[in-house]
């Protein structure tokens, strides 16, 4: 498949009415939805980033890639999990 869908990450519905109204959404509703992580005032945005940072920085970084290649392949091949690895 490649990549999430719109669909898959905000259901059928939303993702028909986003796609046919081309209404722009506010941050917090991509909050909601769960297209973003994190909503913060622009001037916040480095202090929030350099937080994310450091809490991930300090993990070990052979889990830290082990954790991306699980999700890259539980996303990227939805059909078959993660019976490829």
């Amino acid at each position: 498949m490649g990549h999430p869908t719109l669909m898959q990450l905000v259901g059928r519905g939303k993702a028909m009415e986003m796609m046919m109204t081309g209404n722009m959404i506010s941050a917090n509703e991509a909050l909601f939805l769960g297209l973003v992580n994190h909503v913060v005032p622009a001037e916040d945005l480095l202090p929030q980033t350099v937080t994310i940072f450091k809490n991930n920085y300090g993990q070990g970084p052979l889990a830290i890639a082990k954790v991306v290649e699980l999700i890259n392949v539980a996303s990227y091949n939805a059909a078959s999990g993660l019976a490829e690895k």
